[in-house]
């Protein structure tokens, strides 16, 4: 259903543009979307048309697949036509109300964009926080959060080098957590890294993950497949070793000729090298997180391998007992129909919603710093949203924090 348009004025548009992507669609098309509202508004060239239509909030037009001077009518709810092409250029509001393009070149480069999932080098990333850093500011983006696997070693030097460039960087991490089915990882943001009870639960997890190696190489010794503890070590550059840190070694030494072919044939679950690694339950993981002043939120659901959305908001709502504040429902490997899932179980269940690349560099190939691809550019407004969760977080001083067991049994202790 159409609504009225709202027409701005100059300085109506000047302040739109912190919240708003404008872009020219097709010929003779420009468009703006409000990340605050579940609205955009198009207007013709020739100004014979200027109207808003219904989608879901936060879908940027990026992602609007359109021909040239296609029929406004012809976007529907989904603002996506799958059979098209992008045809998409920059442009920029002005205080005079008037509109000018940027001619950037697609992907778009969108003012204040954010990456809420980043991994360093410090767990199983293949660039330093401060080159992860570099590369976010040099592509544009207004903030990250660095988000490593059981370690916060990675923070502090990202944060050091964010504030020489101007790049805000949250304080983040991931940790594993028991599942009965599929991956269960936590993310915790805004987290004080100093904080001792989940310092010492990443001690935990990283002398786990360390004892797990020399377990992982007799199994490849028994493949033909040679790599000493010392090679791992080296390879992780003082972080915490792990199975992409032997990939990269087998890869090196010749024993498989990609990445991804080490774990295919040798360290994925199932395969002749793998063992388990350490996990907390996931009522420790999310206590743990909240108790350092994080706000935990369940890292790309798509990975707990779960179709049903009836059983997918149980295992949710399992989780929101034990504390659970967010979902990251915007991620590089959620398909548009994936996304569009997890945002309306995120806000019926009144979960923050986040998102992010997970970028890994050279480890995650095809996964790009700053890129959705069924999201769009993520706008800073989903930090803000994490910001206002953060007060809510931390239990009160000297608050029990009793075991329970998990609702209906979904989730392994």
């Amino acid at each position: 259903m159409r609504e009225q348009a709202k027409q701005y004025s100059a300085g109506e548009k000047a302040e739109a543009c912190d919240r708003m992507t404008l872009f020219t669609v097709g010929d003779g098309f420009a468009a703006g979307m409000d990340t605050c509202a579940p609205l955009i508004r198009v207007s013709r060239d020739d100004g014979t048309e200027d109207e808003l239509i219904n989608i879901p909030p936060h879908f940027h037009l990026y992602n609007i697949f359109c021909r040239p001077a296609a029929p406004i009518g012809h976007l529907g709810r989904s603002g996506f036509l799958p059979s098209a092409r992008v045809h998409s250029i920059g442009v920029d509001a002005l205080a005079d109300g008037t509109y000018c393009r940027n001619d950037l070149k697609l992907p778009l480069q969108v003012a204040l964009m954010i990456d809420l999932h980043v991994h360093t080098v410090i767990s199983d990333g293949t660039f330093s926080p401060q080159h992860v850093v570099r590369l976010a500011s040099k592509r544009g983006l207004k903030a990250i959060a660095v988000t490593d696997h059981d370690t916060v070693a990675g923070v502090a030097p990202a944060q050091d080098e964010g504030r020489h460039l101007g790049l805000e960087v949250v304080p983040g991490v991931e940790l594993s957590a028991h599942s009965e089915r599929g991956i269960l990882h936590i993310l915790g943001y805004f987290v004080r890294i100093d904080e001792p009870d989940l310092l010492e639960s990443l001690d935990f997890l990283s002398r786990g993950r360390r004892e797990r190696i020399p377990k992982i190489l007799s199994k490849l010794e028994r493949n033909d497949v040679f790599v000493s503890n010392d090679e791992v070590e080296s390879e992780a550059v003082g972080g915490v070793p792990g199975r992409p840190h032997l990939a990269a070694i087998m890869l090196r030494k010749g024993y498989v000729s990609a990445r991804q072919e080490a774990f295919d044939r040798f360290l994925k679950k199932g395969a002749p090298a793998y063992v388990e690694k350490v996990k907390l339950a996931p009522q420790d993981a999310i206590e743990v997180l909240r108790k350092a002043g994080g706000v935990p939120v369940l890292a790309h659901p798509y990975s707990l391998g779960e179709e049903d959305p009836h059983r997918l908001e149980e295992i949710v709502r399992a989780l929101m007992e034990y504390g659970l504040m967010g979902l990251e429902a915007y991620y590089s490997r959620h398909t548009l129909k994936q996304t569009g899932t997890y945002l309306d179980l995120a806000r019926r269940l009144d979960l923050v919603i986040t998102g992010g690349s997970d970028f890994h560099g050279a480890n995650k190939p095809g996964v790009e710093l700053g890129v959705i691809p069924h999201g769009g550019p993520l706008p800073y407004r989903i930090l803000e949203c994490l910001k206002e969760a953060v007060t809510r977080t931390s239990p009160p001083p000297d608050a029990p924090s009793p075991r329970r067991p998990a609702p209906n049994g979904l989730l392994a202790s």
